[in-house]
């Protein structure tokens, strides 16, 4: 089960309506059940489930189960329920694709969350909610502790949710140590009417451990799929190492519900204020992906770096490279372009870089290799396969788990110590390291394409099996820079034809995994609880897998090789990891469709411009909530594309002051763009002052909107100049505006009229956004005009005479009012405020921008004044330009409550 799967709010979504909204980090569940009478609880359960005598000889068989505490209990639930449960799942239910470096699943949401649902969507689900409190019993709780020996168990905090393990979908190994989780359990729903065969892949792998936190390569104990089969194990830090094997046939789904049992919490009988497990027991699993690595130390060079060898080759290293390498990159205009590419962008991908026939040798040997191992068949591999010659499996299975050639008499393990006979791709790949990688001429081509001067080298060739074989993201670098090179030598036997390009199209996607992704390192005073989420990957570089490609990136980063799927077969891989010098980072990134941006001639007015939608966010609660419902990303940009407007005419700016959350924008405004055809995004990082950032909760404390405004003033600016170009117009709209009225981008785009916003609803407010008004702003007397000098303030707002966007709205028809006035279309403002904002790119381009600083009535030899800040100066500044604002007073966009 993913161990890892943890969010800032977790959700169960129906396929018809609503999202309840829980927090992750589990404290207690506000609305607890009431107990349910012992009768009721027995008529959940498979018949006799909770005897005495069962549970005692369950209890012998638990306590001697091996590789750890765990047991299987053949039918758990009352077959009858399972069957509607199962049912009310697959037809109620909204699953998401959840995927990690550890997993790959699709997930509902906390089944605690279930609470919070309308009695009219709980009625969809009763008999999910009655097995959520089944399990979640007293009576329940009491026979696991019997079971397990782990005494007293928390019935507050509930923490399970629905899986569906489609085909591709795995978990890697792990130990489920997080926060105060006690029993890891898995209530299998795969068909009751079509029996689950091993050879479908799923099964749930023990693994023993070698040393205390090190399991073994290979699990101990396999335990396949089974209709109403429960299988539960007591969670031990550096012990309790398991896997989901990946699931291989098209539309055999492995469905489950799964989930943990915790420790008491305060105010629950057993509670034990700051428990300690096992003051002896290892290091959890995500504890030591955290930890520094052991990989082999680095090989100083025999000679010193030479300066010669950022400016040329000699006629000696051009024999030597010649005999691998493809002529082209021997060639120096060649190399000088792909220097300056690298120097520029700080990695880079080389295609077709051994000669043909190296390469050629290499496609004869591996595909011979992979035939023999049975790869070239769509099937779940055993764990042992692959072992021959000099290949060995290379692990811990909890950090990485690959085939690593080792030369001759050297063993990794047990699995390696029978006598297997010699064959090509050891000898093939062991003079890839010796007479290539580990040269002097290799150095000096590095050092003349990166033009960095290479102090010492490592490296090994691994393979990577499909079904098997991946890397997790390691804290490896030691705080070192490094330069990595690995040459990918991935095949495919059924489709490695027309000169590879189908076997390139395979790779080059990504789906069938095998690519190496590199990572910021996250914080270190991280939650566990929500380290690593699904949604966070924090990825700064992939590279795809290919067929003979080099790929070399600068990095400070974590580096993992994702996992390899069964349908692709084995990546050949040699890598050189190397000591260089500086990194560079950069703190903007664009992703941009083919398609030009123009000024468009189309007679439609309303639909003419090329729009630049821009917006300001900080972390992913930016997005804003309503009660019971959580927006993001998804949400905004979903709302835009139903306005109708032509995709090819939008482009995005964000600016994001959260770099977990930049990553998590990133992804999300890439699948985006490339789907829906949207002409340009950048996405900006720029990190805050301490002191600049306010909590989303005090935003509108009074005390504190001078300091907000400059602020917004400063990032609304930076952002517009940084990203703006050929666009015909700007659209500001803020991240947690969650409902827009249709047509209102076209009629502002068509209205022909400089800068326009519209109202703000709130909740039952007509008028949030009170900075859009009209008529003077209160002005100081001269005696608060002196106060005002010495720094003790003046309360700025608008006057009696002041106009707001609600006074303008046509009036509700009324017997007094039976034929109100409507309002006009636009009205003149004299400032605008920024929940919507439009504004022509001429405007733009002249200078109308957000004014980080109380512009009117300045004082410059003394204090700044009391007007003029970020949208009130823009019309300020708008009009010294001849440029009007307006207003829509009946159009509104819907704020979020929270």
């Amino acid at each position: 089960m993913p161990s890892e799967d943890k969010r800032n709010a977790a959700t169960v979504e129906t396929r018809d309506k609503g999202v309840s909204e829980r927090p992750v980090k589990r404290t207690k569940i506000e609305k607890t059940q009431p107990d349910v009478v012992s009768n009721n609880i027995a008529a959940c359960f498979h018949q006799g489930l909770l005897d005495s005598d069962y549970r005692a000889d369950l209890a012998k068989k638990y306590a001697a189960s091996k590789p750890y505490l765990h047991c299987k209990i053949e039918k758990l639930i009352n077959d009858d329920l399972l069957r509607k449960v199962r049912t009310e799942i697959i037809e109620n239910l909204h699953f998401s694709l959840k995927e990690t470096d550890i997993y790959k699943v699709h997930q509902t949401g906390d089944l605690a969350n279930l609470d919070g649902l309308s009695r009219e969507e709980l009625d969809k689900l009763s008999n999910l909610f009655r097995l959520r409190n089944a399990l979640y019993s007293k009576d329940f709780r009491q026979f696991l502790s019997d079971v397990t020996g782990c005494g007293p168990l928390s019935g507050k905090n509930m923490d399970m949710s629905i899986n569906t393990y489609a085909e591709g979908c795995h978990l890697i190994c792990h130990d489920d140590v997080i926060g105060t989780r006690r029993v890891s359990f898995i209530l299998y729903l795969p068909d009751p009417e079509q029996p689950w065969l091993p050879e479908y892949g799923g099964a749930l792998e023990l693994y023993p451990v070698e040393k205390k936190g090190t399991p073994s390569n290979i699990p101990s104990v396999i335990i396949p799929p089974a209709w109403n089969q429960f299988v539960m194990f007591t969670v031990q830090p550096g012990h309790s190492f398991h896997t989901v094997a990946e699931v291989v046939p098209e539309g055999k789904p492995r469905l489950s519900i799964s989930g943990w049992f915790h420790f008491p919490m305060e105010g629950e009988e057993g509670y034990v204020k700051d428990r300690v497990l096992d003051q002896e027991a290892a290091p959890s699993s995500l504890q030591q992906l955290s930890e520094k690595d052991t990989i082999d130390s680095f090989i100083e060079y025999a000679t010193p770096p030479e300066e010669e060898a950022l400016e040329g080759l000699t006629e000696e290293d051009l024999h030597a490279l010649g005999e691998f390498l493809n002529p082209k990159y021997l060639d120096f205009a060649t190399l000088r372009q792909i220097s300056e590419t690298f120097v520029d962008q700080s990695s880079i991908q080389i295609e077709d870089f051994l000669n043909k026939t190296v390469y050629d040798e290499v496609v004869k040997a591996t595909l011979e290799a992979d035939k023999e191992d049975g790869f070239l068949e769509v099937k779940l591999p055993a764990h042992d396969t692959g072992i021959r010659g000099d290949w060995h499996i290379c692990g811990p299975p909890h950090r990485q788990r690959f085939m690593e050639l080792i030369a001759s008499g050297v063993t990794t393990g047990p699995e390696s110590a029978s006598p297997v006979s010699q064959d090509l791709t050891s000898a093939l790949f062991s003079s890839f390291q010796r007479a290539l990688f580990n040269t002097q001429a290799f150095r000096n081509w590095l050092s003349l394409v990166t033009q960095c001067t290479l102090r010492a080298y490592r490296g090994r060739a691994r393979r990577f099996r499909p079904g098997l074989d991946y890397t997790l993201a390691t804290s490896n670098t030691r705080g070192q820079v490094l330069l990595d090179v690995t040459l990918c030598l991935a095949t495919n036997g059924k489709i490695q034809k027309d000169n590879g390009k189908a076997t390139k199209e395979l790779w080059s996607s990504d789906e069938a995994g095998g690519y190496e992704c590199y990572m910021a390192p996250h914080d270190e005073e991280e939650d566990a609880a929500v380290y690593k989420s699904g949604g966070d990957d924090g990825a700064l570089l992939t590279a795809s897998a290919g067929s003979n490609v080099l790929t070399m990136p600068r990095r400070t980063t974590q580096a993992v090789a994702s996992y390899v799927d069964t349908d692709p077969h084995p990546e050949w891989r040699e890598r050189e990891i190397i000591k260089r010098g500086r990194f560079r980072q950069n703190d903007i990134w664009h992703t941009k469709n083919t398609m030009p941006a123009t000024h468009s001639t189309e007679e439609d007015p309303s639909t003419a411009a090329h729009l630049l939608f821009l917006v300001l966010v900080w972390d992913e609660t930016s997005w804003g909530r309503d009660k019971g419902v959580t927006y993001s990303i998804d949400t905004y940009l979903n709302m835009i594309l139903n306005t109708g407007y032509p995709t090819a005419k939008i482009s995005f700016g964000f600016l994001v002051g959260n770099l977990n959350h930049f990553y998590t924008v990133r992804r999300t405004v890439v699948d985006f763009v490339k789907q829906h055809n949207i002409h340009k995004a950048s996405i900006l990082w720029k990190q805050e002052n301490e002191a600049d950032i306010i909590d989303r909760k005090q935003r509108h404390e009074h005390t504190l909107q001078r300091q907000r405004r400059r602020n917004l003033g400063k990032l609304r600016t930076y952002l517009q100049t940084s990203v703006f170009d050929v666009e015909d117009a700007v659209v500001w709209m803020d991240a947690d505006v969650v409902e827009m009225p249709e047509g209102i981008i076209q009629k502002m785009v068509g209205s022909g009229k400089d800068i326009i916003t519209s109202r703000c609803t709130r909740g039952h407010n007509p008028d949030y956004d009170l900075n859009a008004w009209q008529g003077p702003r209160r002005i100081p007397t001269p005696e608060g005009l002196e106060k005002f000098k010495e720094g003790k303030g003046f309360s700025f707002g608008p006057t009696n005479d002041t106009l707001h966007m609600k006074d303008f709205m046509t009036q509700p028809r009324t017997m007094q009012n039976p034929n109100p006035t409507k309002a006009p279309e636009f009205v003149p403002l004299t400032s605008v405020g920024g929940t919507i904002l439009y504004m022509m790119g001429d405007a733009v381009r002249e200078g109308v921008n957000f004014p980080g600083y109380f512009a009117v009535g300045t004082h410059w030899d003394t204090k700044e004044g009391w007007d003029g800040v970020e949208t009130e100066g823009t019309c300020y500044i708008a009009r010294a330009l001849n440029y009007e604002c307006w207003g829509m007073p009946d159009v509104a966009v819907r704020h979020s409550l929270f």
